[in-house]
């Protein structure tokens, strides 16, 4: 037998002169051969004698560091194109669908370009591994001339949907493109044109292959989720997409179009779940546009859409949400309101929606890191929704990081300087810093806003001449904002002159009237001076807040 002395193999071909591996000239290990052939192991620490090489040969290079280097190799290249190549796999993880173009020639039909959009917004949604740009962060390009690579920039997506619907007498047709935003090139592009008939199914057929060149992989239930339509009524779903419309521009009258519209869609279809969600949702707002309306009695309807909704569909996630918004409202049933909300979110984890009503019912019990972590879930969703950054801003207050809220809100009037709401939170904030100046503005200017600058120049001249106190009465005195002044803040601006009778007053009727804000009284710092009272403290109870 012999051995390599470089790296120690062993054969058993005697005929063998030098090893295969490094080229080292072979050391025998019998013994018994004699002297000549035998390789003596040297004390430990001693490098072993070479063996003398055959004067003229040929030396193999030495083959086990050659390998070691190949490995290395290998190894640093596979690093590099690990975390430095870009994906080779040709699939996609984001995309924004920005508004479709109505096409039609008639504005009345931008009900269907804006419809068609959400719609595919909302379906490409369900699929959890495709980040889908929500309505508010892509509708503030409409009407916008952007190209596809300042649009990936901008919305921080791999890949831009655009598409321009027209309809002409019965048909409609439908052209999409699927652009990546990197190269600015086009992935696929689909006419698509159908008769009105076809026009529920539309938005599934494009969501489904849109899906399929974005190449994301679907289980069975995302595919299910994804192509799912509530209704098979044409009519009945365009009268839908119509309330959509109005609905998401939350002006009071357009609240009463978007409610139409929804009884239409249930009326032509009485099985439509997620109509009577919308209905549901719409009911629940409307008390903070038109404070004329009994709160008992519009909740009531909220509470009958929204069951009516779950009644067909227990697994529509905005049933869930619209029941938590009327237990918690209406019925001030919190447990029942927080086991609506999670279930709503649990079937929707990126309902913004959801996590803005769970964060506002967390407030009013103090949990107030619980609460910031669902404001900033809500936000992180919908960046650019004025709603609900101005919710955080109020948050903020609630809190009393009065320097936050006001850098927050000031940030909402920025990206929207006509929501009213916005301006009058703001004011408060101002108020509980005492910048009394300053609150009259904000007030002032939600009132311009409104379009009535004489009534914001006789608030500005009333806070001048006779402070808060007669700025606050001239609000009672003259009904200015009278339609924004529930009674919750109506007691809030009494507490704030010092009339504590007067503020009790108020926030009681308010309670009768389930005034939303009334479940805040607890942890509100605007009624810090009312807390050692009585009937404030009772009131609480009654609540079930405190």
């Amino acid at each position: 037998m012999k051995s390599c002395p470089e790296c120690l193999r062993e054969y058993q071909d005697d005929s063998l002169v030098y090893c295969l591996d490094d080229g080292t000239r072979l050391a025998s290990n019998d013994f018994a051969d004699g002297p000549e052939t035998a390789f003596i192991m040297p004390p430990s620490g001693v490098a072993p004698p070479r063996a003398a090489e055959t004067p003229g040969t040929f030396r193999l290079p030495s083959v086990a560091p050659l390998l070691a280097g190949i490995i290395a190799l290998a190894a640093i290249a596979y690093l590099a194109y690990a975390y430095l190549a870009p994906d080779r796999t040709g699939r996609i993880d984001s995309i924004a669908v920005m508004p479709f173009v109505n096409q039609s020639g008639n504005p009345e039909m931008e009900y269907l370009s804006d419809g068609l959009t959400e719609s595919l917004i909302s379906s490409l949604s369900q699929l959890r591994e495709l980040a889908v740009k929500p309505r508010s962060s892509v509708f503030r390009f409409k009407g916008k001339d952007a190209d596809a690579g300042t649009l990936g920039k901008e919305l921080g997506v791999q890949t831009i949907l655009t598409g321009s619907v027209a309809q002409r007498g019965g048909e409609i047709g439908l052209y999409v493109e699927l652009i990546d935003a990197a190269t600015d090139r086009v992935i696929w592009s689909k006419d698509y044109k159908r008769p009105l008939s076809g026009l529920v199914a539309l938005h599934s057929d494009v969501a489904r292959e849109v899906s399929s060149e974005l190449r994301t992989r679907l289980s069975g239930t995302d595919e299910r989720q994804l192509t799912k339509s509530y209704t098979s009524n044409p009519e009945a779903y365009q009268a839908y997409l119509k309330g959509r419309f109005h609905w998401n521009k939350r002006t009071k009258n357009d609240l009463y179009k978007a409610i139409d519209y929804y009884r239409q869609a249930v009326g032509l279809d009485p099985n439509y779940a997620l109509a009577y969600a919308a209905l549901a949702d719409v009911y629940s707002i409307l008390g903070g546009y038109d404070f004329v309306l009994s709160r008992r009695e519009i909740g009531e309807k909220a509470r009958e859409n929204a069951l009516r909704a779950l009644a067909l569909d227990d697994a529509l996630p905005q049933a869930h949400i619209s029941l938590g918004l009327v237990l918690r409202s209406l019925d001030h049933d919190f447990p029942g309101a927080e086991r609506h909300l999670r279930r709503g979110l649990e079937l929707d984890p990126a309902n913004p929606d959801g996590h803005n009503y769970l964060a506002y019912l967390q407030t009013a019990f103090g949990k107030f890191p619980e609460a910031e972590a669902n404001y900033k879930r809500a936000m992180a969703l919908e960046p650019t929704s004025p709603i609900h950054i101005r919710n955080y801003g109020a948050f903020l207050m609630y809190t009393r990081r009065y320097d936050e809220s006001v850098a927050q809100l000031k940030s909402v009037i920025d990206l929207e300087p006509n929501f009213v709401l916005a301006h009058l939170t703001l004011s408060n904030v101002y108020q509980m810093q005492g910048k009394y100046a300053e609150a009259v503005g904000s007030y002032a200017e939600a009132r311009e806003v409104m379009g009535d600058a004489a009534v914001a120049s006789l608030m500005r001249e009333r806070f001048k001449k006779g402070g808060w106190k007669s700025f606050i009465n001239g609000l009672n005195e003259n009904k200015w904002f009278e339609e924004f002044r529930p009674r919750y803040i109506r007691a809030a601006q009494l507490a704030s002159i010092g009339d504590n009778d007067g503020a009790i007053d108020e926030l009681e009727k308010a309670y009768e009237e389930r005034d939303g804000f009334i479940i805040l009284l607890n942890i509100d710092p605007r009624f810090d001076a009312l807390r050692g009272d009585m009937r404030f403290l009772a009131l609480v109870k009654q609540i079930g807040v405190g």
